[in-house]
Order: structure tokens, then C-alpha cells, then sequence
């Protein structure tokens, strides 16, 4: 019985210690602000030829 308790307690923590990491991570990554249209079309390279045929 004592070794149940000590696996859900290893296993509870190791739960925490993820959503830990992850979170962590996630706070780090930098924050990019989106493209506008015309620079995602622009920089696209399956846009390319469509941007060189409007020209």
C-alpha cells in the first residue's frame, strides 16, 4: 500500500514539474506581431510568381 502512495505522489509531482516546464517555455517564447497581408504575400515564396505577374 505504501508504495501505491509514494508512485501517485512521484507521479503527481512529475505532472507538476511538466505543466511547470511547459509554461515556463511558453512565457519565454518572444511575442511577434502578424504580417500584414501584403508583406505575407510578398515574402511567401508560393506567392512569388503571383507578386511578379501584378507588377
Amino acid at each position: 500500500m505504501n508504495g501505491k502512495i509514494g508512485m501517485k505522489a512521484l507521479s503527481a509531482f512529475l505532472a507538476v514539474m511538466l505543466v511547470g516546464v511547459v509554461m515556463a517555455m511558453a512565457m519565454a517564447m518572444p511575442i511577434v506581431p502578424a504580417a500584414s497581408t501584403e508583406e505575407q504575400t510578398r515574402t511567401n515564396p508560393l506567392f512569388q510568381n503571383l507578386h511578379n505577374f501584378q507588377r
